[in-house]
This record gives structure tokens, C-alpha cells and sequence, in this order.
């Protein structure tokens, strides 16, 4: 069962949310579980807080104000390209730590258009386009909600929306630092050039949008006050998907997020993928196959020891998901490093974390994530531009990440 989903979701025979649906088939067709309990995991609190995400990102974007926090920003340049453009990349970092780094990306792009329109200089698109996509696929990694790989690592972690941020905020942050000093130094666009960034006609705090922004807020500080708030309402698991739900519920109830509009930001297949990769981490569990995978890497682990083992596995995961879904590649893996580092002795954060994180690091084709694919069908951007900066960011990354984690203990 695990090589052929690892088979369906490497080659896209079928599309990957339609094979997790196959895992809890074959696990009732095998005996493994009963149909109640293989499709449990589709009904898992992890389904419940991405929903609630997806309903606030389809809130933030339907009212503009993704597109005005990035207007907000880029007005802060001083009408300097350089400035403008690390302001519009710190937007997709941050917009995509709430919203989806696909919905960022498409957002921004327009934006970082108009900022370049005036410049007829392919250096400053490139540049400024790969980092609003890149900027925005480093920014999912900093939050339980930001990326799909996130929730799934988390969920094996019994991590808590506050437990990521801490762990993983600060090294997002050097990242996106990083992903900036990189694309200057390979594409050197002019920093001393002047752009004009037209502010939007009309836009004004309409009830909508105050609305919208106090859930929002709401909603960020009740994840971020996780422990002592569950404590004081009697939750024992899953405070951060009821979080979620509720302001789900208070998006329709306050007349803030319309049906169709909410059907338009919701990722189904995502959602699907996160069920059948917690289904084949239960099958896994229950038929020993982990074990079994796991003492053979633990054993390749043991040999190279920790300080080669664990960038060799951040790098296979980065380039594994240049051609394969990043929720896909870590509902594989993740199960199996966290038995590996169980066997061995180690915390399983050692091996899971920096797997995750690297999920959401493949920078160097069109079809490696959504952001990239956006700004490839632009046409401002050369895919060998892509190559080249991906490249040079895969490896870096993998190493940065690494240490990170090496280094934290």
C-alpha cells in the first residue's frame, strides 16, 4: 500500500487527492480497518482547523485586504524599487503565514507588475517575481496553518499552533532574509530606481472589512494564547481546530464571507490529502510496515551519523518535491522519520520538523508549487532563471535548515 500510494502520488497517474482516497479503500479491503475507522481521518480535528484557515483567507481576500496590507507596505518605499521590492516580498511572507501561498502569490503578482511596468529591465521582473513567489512559499512554513506539510507534521508532533511558531518563526524569518540577499546577488536588479505604486481608488473600512479583520485578529491571538485559553474553557485537544470552526461559523454569522465565496477558497483536495496521509500513517502504525521501513533508515542514519544523515534527508525531500506534491511527499515520510527517530533514540522533532520545512522549499521548476507556476505563466520569468535561483536556494536551504535544527537542541 505504501509504494503504490508513494507510486500514484510521485507520477500523478491519478490526481493526488484522488489516491489518498484509495488508502482507506485497500485498508478495509486488506482486513487493516474497519470503514468507520479508515475514514476517521477524513473527520480529524487537522480537516477542521485548514477549513477554518481556508474560510479566513477567503474572508481576507474577498474584502481586499490582502491586496491593501500590500499596498499599505510598498507605499512605506519611498518610491525606491529595492525598498518597494523587499516591502512587496515581506507581504507574501507574511500574508501566507494566514492566507494560501497560492492565493498570496496570485494576489501579489498584479501588484509586483505595475512596480516593474515602468522599468523595462527583465533583471528587476525576474527578480521581483521570483520573490514575491518565493517569499510566499518560505512564509507558509511559519505558521501550523500556513502550509498543508505544517498540519500533517504537527499532528504526529502534538504540536500546538503556538509550538510551531516557536520552533519554526525564527527560522522562517532567516530564510526569507536569505531568499532576498540570493536573488540580489544573482540578479542585480537597480536599486537606486524610482517607481510609482498607484494607490487603489474607493478603498474604504466598510463594516465588511472591519469585520473581517477583528475575526482575523481574534482568531490569530486565541491560536497564539493556545494553552492558557484551553485550560480556562476545559479543551484538552484540538483548542486550535474549534478555534478554526468558530470563526468559521462567525464569518457566515456576522454576514462576512458568502457561501459561493467560501466554496471558491476552499482547497478540497487538500483536505482529502491530509485524511489519506493521516489514514496511511494509521495503516502504517497498525501493520508494522513503519517499523519496517524505519530500521532500515535508521540503520543508514546510524552509519552516516546525524550531522550527514539529516541534510541528506532535507535534501531528498526538497528535490522529491520539485515533481511531487509537498502534502503528498510528507504524509509519505513523515510517519517514517518519526518511527526512525524513535528507534533511535531521538526527539522525533529531529527529523520531522526539518522535513516539513523543507517541503515547502522547492524553488527550481514551474510545477513545483502553485507560487512558482504562477509567476512562470506571467512569461516575465525564463525557466532557466527559475533553475538557476532554485538551484542555488534548494542547497542552501537544505543546509540552513539542517544546522537549524542541529543546533537547537
Amino acid at each position: 500500500m505504501l509504494l503504490l500510494a508513494a507510486g500514484l502520488w510521485l507520477s500523478e497517474a491519478l490526481p493526488p487527492p484522488v489516491t489518498a482516497l484509495i488508502v482507506p479503500l485497500l485498508s478495509v479491503a486488506l482486513g487493516v480497518f474497519s470503514v468507520k475507522e479508515a475514514f476517521a481521518p477524513f473527520a480529524h480535528p487537522l480537516i477542521f482547523l485548514f477549513l477554518g484557515s481556508f474560510a479566513l483567507a477567503a474572508a481576507l481576500s474577498a474584502r481586499g485586504l490582502d491586496a491593501a496590507v500590500a499596498r499599505l507596505l510598498t507605499a512605506l518605499s519611498g518610491g525606491r524599487f529595492l525598498r518597494a521590492a523587499f516591502l512587496l516580498m515581506l507581504s507574501a511572507f507574511l500574508l501566507s503565514m494566514w492566507m494560501s501561498n497560492t492565493s498570496t502569490t496570485a494576489v501579489l503578482v498584479p501588484l509586483a507588475l505595475g512596480l516593474t511596468a515602468g522599468l523595462n529591465d527583465r533583471r528587476a521582473e525576474t527578480f521581483l517575481l521570483l520573490g514575491v513567489a518565493y517569499g510566499a512559499s518560505v512564509g507558509g512554513t511559519a505558521t501550523l496553518v500556513g502550509s498543508p506539510p505544517n498540519g500533517i507534521a504537527a499532528e504526529l508532533l502534538g504540536l500546538s499552533f503556538t509550538d510551531w511558531l516557536v520552533r519554526v518563526f525564527p527560522l522562517s524569518a532567516v530564510l526569507f532574509a536569505l531568499l532576498f540577499l540570493v536573488l540580489y546577488a544573482l540578479f542585480r536588479p537597480p536599486k537606486d530606481a524610482c517607481v510609482a505604486f498607484p494607490e487603489e481608488e474607493g478603498f474604504t473600512w466598510t463594516r465588511e472589512r472591519l469585520g473581517v479583520l477583528l475575526v482575523f485578529v481574534l482568531t490569530a491571538s486565541a491560536w497564539m494564547a493556545g494553552k492558557p485559553l484551553s485550560r480556562l474553557l476545559g479543551i484538552d485537544k484540538g483548542f486550535d481546530a474549534w478555534v478554526a470552526v468558530l470563526a468559521l461559523v462567525a464569518l457566515f454569522s456576522l454576514r462576512l464571507l458568502s457561501w459561493e465565496e467560501f466554496k471558491e477558497g476552499v482547497s478540497w483536495g487538500t483536505l482529502l490529502l491530509f485524511g489519506g496521509g493521516l489514514a496511511l500513517s494509521e495503516v502504517m502504525k497498525k501493520t508494522g510496515a513503519g517499523e519496517l521501513v524505519a530500521s532500515l533508515l535508521s540503520k543508514a542514519v546510524n552509519e552516516l551519523g546525524l550531522l550527514f544523515a539529516l541534510p541528506a534527508v532535507v535534501l531528498t525531500v526538497v528535490f522529491l518535491t520539485e515533481t511531487m506534491s509537498n502534502t503528498a511527499a510528507t504524509a509519505l515520510l513523515a510517519p517514517i522519520l518519526l518511527v526512525t527517530a524513535q528507534k533511535m533514540g531521538l526527539e522525533p522533532e529531529k527529523l520531522v520538523l526539518p522535513a516539513a520545512v523543507a517541503a515547502s522549499c522547492a524553488f527550481m521548476l514551474p510545477v513545483a508549487t502553485p507560487p512558482n507556476a504562477v509567476v512562470y505563466a506571467t512569461g516575465k520569468v525564463k525557466q532557466s532563471s527559475m533553475v538557476k535561483a532554485g538551484l542555488v536556494l534548494n542547497l542552501l536551504f537544505a543546509l540552513v535548515i539542517s544546522f537549524y535544527f542541529l543546533l537547537r537542541g
